[in-house]
């Protein structure tokens, strides 16, 4: 296909661009300078960790914003683009809430579904009707994802958080935020 079969929809292509240029900038922001990353987020313990992913999103945004403004392209850069931010979502998600990552991740996580959504709301026009089945059934999957995510919560709750402090999040009962029972060690066999 060439490129007249994106003049009908331009929005994707920039919606691809952004998304791309919002991870390379994300991946390059602790490769570049790493104090003001840390001072955001919080010290690593793990710095090559910490390098490692601002690698793969510094890759990830390359690929988004390389893709060619073809339809395969656009498609190629959604992939990856909203495999990304849901990957992303759901460590902010999970680790936040168990103080083993700076609440200011929470900001990231709402520009993760932020991009989540903007990809799922293309108009349905520009996308052939084998793509309004794929996107029901992603829908269906970040659904559940989204319980996963909360089932993960409940069951790491009784566990107080590095921090000490216990997370209780409404509906709990009150024996499940009581922190459980700390067995001693074994002598070794």
């Amino acid at each position: 296909m060439d490129n007249q079969d994106n003049r009908d929809n331009p929005s994707e292509v920039r919606l691809a661009r952004a998304h791309g240029l919002f991870n390379l900038v994300g991946g390059l922001w602790p490769l570049v300078h790493l104090p003001s990353f840390e001072m955001v987020f919080g010290p690593k313990a793990d710095k090559w960790l910490e390098r490692t992913t601002a690698g793969l999103l510094v890759g990830i945004g390359w690929s988004q914003l390389s893709a060619a403004p073809t339809p395969e392209g656009v498609r190629q850069a959604r992939r990856i683009g909203v495999a990304t931010a849901a990957t992303l979502l759901a460590i902010d998600l999970i680790y936040v809430p168990l103080g083993r990552i700076r609440p200011t991740y929470l900001i990231d996580a709402a520009m993760e579904a932020g991009w989540i959504m903007a990809w799922c709301g293309l108009s349905a026009d520009s996308r052939p009707p084998i793509a309004d089945q794929r996107r029901r059934m992603f829908t269906m999957r970040v659904s559940r994802i989204d319980a996963m995510i909360e089932i993960a919560i409940i069951i790491m709750q009784p566990a107080a958080p590095p921090s000490g402090r216990i997370l209780k999040l409404p509906g709990m009962a009150d024996h499940l935020s009581a922190p459980s029972p700390v067995t001693p060690d074994l002598p070794a066999a």
